[in-house]
């Protein structure tokens, strides 16, 4: 029997392929040369602050802490030592507390933003400018997921067995909607994205903001317009693009900002015990002067 001819060349074409990709994977590299660290410096302070949520260094068995306060109130200082003491310890039982805690507090999609945001290092770093975009937009939808589910603990649960969030009602247009009904997220109804008081109709608020960067990065995920489409024809044509990867930049460093500040406020009370070199690195996604406005609005 004779070998098909299409099998050859399906080979053929895969090795030239692969060749392909190896040359463009070297060369979009290279494009970004040391130190040109810039757009890196734009995520940092995202994974600082994903990965400070994540550290169960920060929780504490809330039995324990119960214990601590009664004492405190009490004035038993012998108790008072002995919890203490047992606060700091990190034998096994404790660090499965902890893991338990964090849990409970925290729903997988905050694990998903630190996957979002390696994706879109590795397609700023690759030239893949509408990837770029994209995953900006999947970064979004996965915030407002892990601020409803994490206050909506039925509906999660729900979801991830027989449900889907079609059946339930739930959309991202649902999830932005719900945002400012939140307690911990409301007063930013009265501030811009630079965390001055809004003063008039022209100023518009976080959510405003929000809503016009999803709108834009969702541009990119439907490409009904040429200006949104890749139009790549081998992988050699993923190069460098100064002036897509400025304005790209800008958008990222929008969305990023706004990530932090919704994560920062939705767990405020795990935030306060971070450290102050952690803190001083996740604020560093402000520009100086809104970093000061955001310090006084928070009060950190």
């Amino acid at each position: 029997m004779k070998v098909p001819y299409k099998v050859p060349k399906i080979k053929h074409d895969f090795a030239l392929y692969r060749r392909d990709l190896e040359n463009s994977l070297q060369a979009s590299l290279k494009s970004h040369p040391s130190p040109q660290h810039t757009f890196f410096k734009v995520t940092y302070p995202l994974f600082v602050l994903l990965e400070s949520l994540s550290n169960s260094d920060y929780f504490v068995d809330p039995s324990q802490q119960i214990l601590l306060n009664e004492y405190l109130e009490q004035g038993d200082k012998k108790n008072i030592a002995k919890i203490a003491r047992k606060l700091m310890n990190k034998d096994e039982q404790s660090q499965f507390i902890k893991r338990g805690v964090l849990k409970n507090q925290f729903t997988p999609y905050l694990k998903e933003l630190y996957s979002d945001t390696l994706l879109l290092l590795n397609n700023y770093y690759l030239n893949h400018y509408r990837g770029c975009y994209i995953t900006l937009r999947c970064l979004l939808e996965d915030l407002y997921r892990h601020l409803y589910y994490k206050d909506h603990p039925q509906e999660f649960w729900a979801m991830m067995t027989d449900f889907d969030e079609h059946s339930l009602s739930l959309s991202p247009r649902f999830f932005r909607e719900y945002l400012p009904r939140t307690s911990f997220l409301q007063p930013l109804s009265r501030m811009t994205h630079q965390f001055k008081p809004i003063k008039g109709d022209e100023d518009k608020n976080i959510f405003q903001w929000n809503d016009e960067l999803y709108s834009k990065t969702s541009s990119y995920v439907h490409a009904s317009k040429l200006a949104y489409m890749s139009r790549f024809s081998s992988n050699a044509e993923f190069a460098f693009n100064p002036d897509e990867s400025e304005q790209f930049t800008k958008t990222a460093v929008n969305v990023i900002t706004l990530s932090v500040v919704f994560l920062i406020l939705a767990h405020f009370e795990y935030v306060l015990k971070f450290n102050d070199y952690e803190t001083s690195l996740i604020l560093e996604t402000f520009e100086p002067k809104v970093k000061h406005n955001f310090r006084q609005f928070v009060n950190i």
